[in-house]
């Protein structure tokens, strides 16, 4: 094809002209292969070298276009990126073949988009189904069904000479005129060739041809084509071996990897996956391989197996896992141990609050353990904290506590009820034991009326406490209430209401002046016992 101005094409067969073809469009640019090329600005037409018929548009601006050598892929590359599409000769043919119009756009079958690479190629070329290319970033990498590996990076721009399938070879060339050359296994190539066209067979009888350090690289392709399976089969790293068992849930590939490797991940990941699966004696074999003393808790206490769950509760202690232990005790209703291993790791106000929702007889221990260590840091705060032996008014029903709590461990027998007993405990937990302690101490002191008088027996009251003697304050302050009434009243006294009067003895006299003086002696004495009381309180 040989472009004539302005916009005419000339196609020649055997250096003979035969056809003229004129497009619609300013031709910037040609590119050979199986369909004759015309790029202008914006987009790229196909046209079939026999008929001179537009096959396909593509909205592309193309830099670059080349096929492969049986013409069923093209590669056009773009400042955009690297399109990869596949072409349909026969479907194209039988369409010319039927003469009908194929339209502005020409058949949108012919071409299919087989990938897309955002990568800015500077040379490339087909090597069967692979294509060779280096980059704008200075790397060589061939794409193959998709997938793109990278064969090396290179110091400078080189461009791609060509490939010598003898040597397994591309050679490249600088700017310099330098040429370097580098290692693309052709047998590679081959079998990802013929897994991309599904021939398993042919693909199985390259694969021995293909070396050992390889193999992972083709397992990886074909992890991404979705044969995990096949992948597994050739894989030769133990770490990549174990992550395609896990995919496929092979646990007895796993169990081969992870006793190779003896991993502690690996063992707990197996675990989990058994868990996962409802295979425990398996689960438990891993998780106690892996040391993961949380999952074995989990299990153990989901299967109500009490005497594990004690067992673990020692092992976690011994190796400091104490969160684990402190569960595994408080499941086993241990309340000592739960507040000795507390007060082991210096949580000194964990275990007194602890202390006083479980175990009230054990406050006044875990107050003054805590009061030590934060006198280290504060005295004053250390002081300020309450023991319930010598602050009992501070502690609401504290002695109901100690009482609910010795009916507690008399009631709760040397061995833990099954599992299987659940239903028959349920809200046990949410009982209500200072309550029940109250109501039976309230049963214990009641008297029986009914027996003697023929009525339905009830209970006693409580007994009424003993008043307690006034204070001083209060007594000063009756005294001098009576003695000012009693004053007001021999005033009123004094005086008849006819305004006459009244003789008064001078003994009488004498005794209201008195109890007047007494009065004020008393209203006196109550000031200052006021304001001795609001020292008293101020201080307090």
């Amino acid at each position: 094809a040989v472009r004539e101005p302005p916009s005419r094409i000339k196609l020649f067969r055997n250096f003979k002209g035969v056809q003229t073809l004129n497009p619609p469009f300013s031709a910037e640019g040609m590119f050979g292969g199986h369909l004759l090329g015309l790029k202008s600005s914006d987009y790229i037409c196909f046209y079939d070298w026999a008929t001179a018929s537009m096959v396909r548009r593509i909205d592309v601006t193309a830099t670059n276009v080349q096929w492969s050598e049986n013409g069923d892929l093209l590669a056009i590359s773009s400042d955009e990126g690297l399109y990869i599409l596949n072409y349909d000769s026969g479907l194209v043919e039988e369409a010319l073949a039927a003469g009908g119009d194929l339209g502005e756009e020409g058949l949108e079958e012919a071409f299919d988009l087989v990938h897309e690479v955002s990568e800015r190629v500077f040379s490339g070329l087909w090597v069967g189904d692979c294509y060779i290319y280096t980059n704008s970033a200075w790397r060589l990498n061939y794409v193959v069904g998709g997938e793109v590996t990278t064969v090396c990076h290179l110091d400078k721009p080189m461009f791609l000479l060509g490939y010598q399938t003898a040597q397994n070879r591309v050679y490249l060339i600088d700017r310099d005129f330098s040429i370097k050359s580098y290692t693309i296994l052709l047998t590679l190539i081959e079998y990802k060739t013929l897994v991309m066209r599904g021939d398993e067979e042919g693909a199985a009888a390259v694969l021995p041809s293909i070396p050992q350090d390889q193999l992972n690289g083709v397992a990886q392709f074909l992890e991404g084509r979705g044969m995990v399976m096949e992948a597994l089969a050739i894989a030769t790293d133990p770490e990549y071996r174990f992550e395609l068992a896990m995919q496929l849930g092979d646990l007895e590939t796993a169990l081969q990897v992870a006793t190779e490797v003896d991993s502690l991940s690996k063992w707990k990941t197996i675990g989990d996956l058994a868990l996962h699966s409802g295979q425990l004696k398996l689960a438990e074999s891993c998780l106690d391989r892996a040391n993961d003393l949380s999952g074995l808790l989990l299990m153990y206490s989901s299967l109500g197996r009490a005497e594990s769950v004690r067992a673990l509760g020692e092992r976690a202690r011994a190796s400091g896992k104490t969160n684990v232990a402190f569960l595994c005790n408080f499941l086993l209703s241990n309340l000592d141990v739960c507040i000795n291993i507390l007060v082991e790791c210096g949580r000194f106000p964990e275990a007194a609050f602890f202390a006083r929702s479980y175990v009230p007889s054990k406050v006044s221990e875990c107050v003054r353990l805590w009061q030590e260590d934060l006198s280290k840091v504060n005295k004053k705060a250390s002081e300020a904290l309450a023991d319930p032996t010598e602050y009992p008014n501070l502690f609401e029903d504290f002695d109901w506590a100690l009482q609910a709590e010795d009916m507690r461990s008399k009631s709760q027998g040397s061995e833990l009820p099954p599992a299987s007993a659940y239903l028959d405990f349920e809200g046990c937990t949410m009982a209500d034991l200072i309550g029940q302690v109250k109501e039976l101490s309230l049963g214990a002191n009641g008297v029986g009326e009914g027996a003697a008088g023929g009525e339905d027996e009830v209970y006693a009251e409580p007994a009424a406490e003993e008043a307690p003697e006034e204070a001083p304050e209060q007594a000063a302050e009756e005294a001098a209430e009576e003695a000012a009434e009693e004053a007001e009243g021999a005033e009123e006294g004094g005086e008849d209401p006819a305004g006459e009067d009244v003789d008064i003895d001078e003994g009488e006299l004498d005794e209201l002046v008195g109890g007047e003086e007494a009065a004020a002696g008393a209203e006196g004495d109550l000031e200052l016992d006021d304001d001795w009381g609001l020292e008293e309180d101020a201080a307090q």
